[in-house]
């Protein structure tokens, strides 16, 4: 009679907690629901939700603390280079331009190249004036360099982003934009002949750079 009182007692158990998780299940269905609806529908002085997430996921990585000051105004500047739109096809002569930052403030002559590479954001000067990537280029006595992924920010290699165009932006364009950022910088930049590169990114930049 014991053992039957105790089966009872576990079935009720199970049971009730069966009946509290059905439960649960519901009320998170409900709430998610609203949260997606929220999500979608919600508006506010930047849009609705989704908008706004959109717009977040293209913003810059945010720069760490530092000791260092921000680069005097000599000493940073905002240029463009010739990059080919298609590398790997040597029929395809169309070029365009990609933004890029530079910092030479603490550069001296042989000193490395530290480039901070773009991903999916528009650049800014913060990641090359200041954080520690800046003081470990101060460090070493290199010059910085931000450099801006195609289709992003103003480096825009088309006129729009249709189906056909966006073929080109691939991770392979990316990276010989990368080489030939770099084998510019060292034949046209006084000083940079035999620099040592040092690159860093963050998000998908981290993985190219």
């Amino acid at each position: 009679q014991g053992r039957s009182f105790d089966k009872m007692r576990s079935l009720q158990i199970v049971l009730v907690l069966v009946f509290a998780l059905c439960a649960s299940t519901v009320t998170a269905k409900f709430n998610l629901d609203k949260l997606r609806a929220d999500f979608f529908n919600a508006t506010g002085s930047e849009g609705n939700l989704y908008l706004q997430s959109l717009r977040y996921l293209q913003r810059e990585p945010p720069v760490g603390k530092a000791l260092n000051r921000e680069a005097s105004p000599r000493a940073f500047s905002t240029n463009t280079i010739e990059q080919k739109l298609d590398h790997f096809d040597e029929t395809n002569e169309k070029t365009w331009q990609m933004r890029y930052m530079e910092n030479d403030e603490y550069f001296t002559e042989g000193g490395p190249i530290f480039i901070y590479v773009g991903g999916e954001w528009t650049i800014a000067s913060n990641s090359i004036t200041r954080g520690h990537f800046v003081d470990i280029a101060k460090q070493h006595n290199g010059i910085l360099f931000y450099t801006e992924h195609r289709y992003y920010g103003a480096s825009r290699p088309t006129s729009d982003i249709t189906v056909d165009n966006l073929k080109y932006l691939h991770v392979k364009q990316a990276l010989a934009d990368l080489a030939h950022f770099i084998t510019y910088q060292r034949e046209n930049h006084p000083g940079l002949a035999n620099s040592k590169v040092i690159m860093a990114g963050g998000s998908y930049a981290e993985t190219i750079g």
